[in-house]
């Protein structure tokens, strides 16, 4: 979810699926726009995942493009940022998994 200065929100700028939490790799998504053909992109990662499963609002900040970036937050508790339909999924704490 794009987050502005203004305290407005939107638009939802990507997923992140369940696959890339239990994956605990880096993976680098596009944002939702860019300028003269290069996207802006946000990399989550292990030290992301760490937070969401523990319930927490993870912020993060796009690449530079054109002079500027974004901030976004990654909120999995709160319901109105999943996916339409979507239902919670439970994930292994790190100590489960062995990380």
């Amino acid at each position: 979810m794009s987050l502005y200065f203004d305290g407005g929100l939107e638009p939802k700028t990507g997923i992140v699926a369940v696959s890339y939490v239990l994956a605990n790799e880096p993976i680098t998504l596009d944002f939702w726009h860019g300028h003269g053909g290069k996207r802006h992109a946000f990399t989550v990662g292990p030290e992301h995942y760490r937070e969401m499963k523990k319930l927490k609002k993870v912020t993060l900040e796009t690449t530079l493009v054109e002079g500027h970036s974004h901030k976004l937050f990654i909120d999995t508790k709160d319901v109105r940022f999943r996916v339409p339909g979507s239902l919670p999924i439970a994930v292994p704490d790190d100590e489960d998994i062995g990380w």
